[in-house]
């Protein structure tokens, strides 16, 4: 096998082990070493020695410029990335592997040799569990009474008889607990750890509605992971979860910035759909893994010269406009 190396945050790939995944796929195909930073910086010269086949860098932002290896690929994600002029240049000779359709396409526009990829994880859905929870992740600064506007003032007309509200925040973001009210009239407990993950699967075997945390996502593995244990998602809408859910069919796409009420449907007509989606998207997902390995493996980057030429008036007129 070739020897590759992957690099990640620290954080994404021991905490929330939201990379873990792609490293596993990549440890079935390839020699994999890692490099987890806890911040900005990675030892360029001591990466040079080892003579890589390939490098990977998921959502770490490298300096590509400073390897030595000449297969580099970057794996950007779309709540934590954002194009620039400047980031355009410095990937004119990396190849970009996209968990996100949108940020494919601004790949493929800007001449960058990009391939795209859905993620779906396997089914787990219990079909003997009994439902009645709603589920609230606050991971970001987005508190309760946004979600509750967007919820009828009686959760037994969604068949939901209590709100899980798991308190445990994304890093340094401060949790926003809800008013007395709020906790009152949709019956929240509120929870603060979980000290296994099967004890978060249990919650959510018996979860209806999985309100997906953050306002955008990478891939969205919480929210994924939710859907194939049965929950039915409700997400803001913008990328990835549009990606994922079609408003009204598999689940429901709402305005964290302007909440309004949803018309909930037949709940067991919408999770059918949902689990329909998971089921397909994985079958998907697992055939486009020979063209990752073959993507991995290609070494012919032909970067299109005309990207930069898009890419100077995409980014002026953006200045101009603003």
């Amino acid at each position: 096998m070739e020897k590759i190396l992957y690099i990640t945050y620290d954080f994404n790939f021991k905490k929330t082990a939201s990379s873990r995944f792609f490293y596993d796929f990549l440890c079935e195909n390839f020699e994999v070493d890692t490099v987890s930073p806890q911040n900005e910086e990675i030892n360029y010269e001591e990466i040079n020695q080892q003579n890589y086949y390939c490098i990977i860098s998921f959502y770490f932002m490298a300096d590509f410029e400073k390897f030595n290896c000449k297969n580099l690929i970057f794996v950007p994600m779309y709540d934590g990335f954002a194009f620039s002029f400047k980031k355009v240049l410095k990937l004119r000779n990396v190849k970009i592997i996209n968990f996100c359709k949108y940020l494919h396409k601004l790949s493929m526009l800007f001449g960058l040799n990009s391939v795209y990829i859905q993620y779906y994880p396997e089914l787990q859905n219990n079909n003997k569990s009994r439902r009645n929870l709603l589920f609230y992740w606050q991971r970001r600064e987005i508190p309760f009474s946004i979600i509750a506007k967007c919820l009828p003032k009686e959760l037994s007309e969604i068949g939901v008889e209590k709100t899980i509200l798991h308190s445990t925040t994304d890093r340094e973001i401060k949790f926003i607990k809800p008013d007395e009210n709020e906790i009152t009239n949709y019956k929240i407990t509120i929870t603060d750890w979980f000290e296994k993950k099967t004890e978060l699967e249990d919650l959510l075997d018996k979860t209806l509605y999985y309100v997906a945390p953050r306002k955008q996502e990478g891939i969205g593995l919480s929210f994924l992971d939710a859907m194939s244990r049965g929950c039915v998602i409700i997400a803001n809408n913008d990328h990835t979860m549009d990606e994922y859910i079609s408003n009204g069919k598999n689940g429901y796409l709402i305005d964290f910035d302007n909440p309004e009420k949803i018309n909930f449907y037949d709940y067991e007509t919408i999770q059918k759909e949902s689990i329909k989606s998971v089921v397909e998207g994985r079958k998907q997902y697992l055939e486009t893994l020979p063209e990752i390995v073959n993507f991995i493996n290609k070494k012919d980057i032909k970067y299109k010269n005309f990207g930069i030429i898009k890419a100077f008036f995409y980014f002026g007129l953006k200045k101009v406009i603003k």
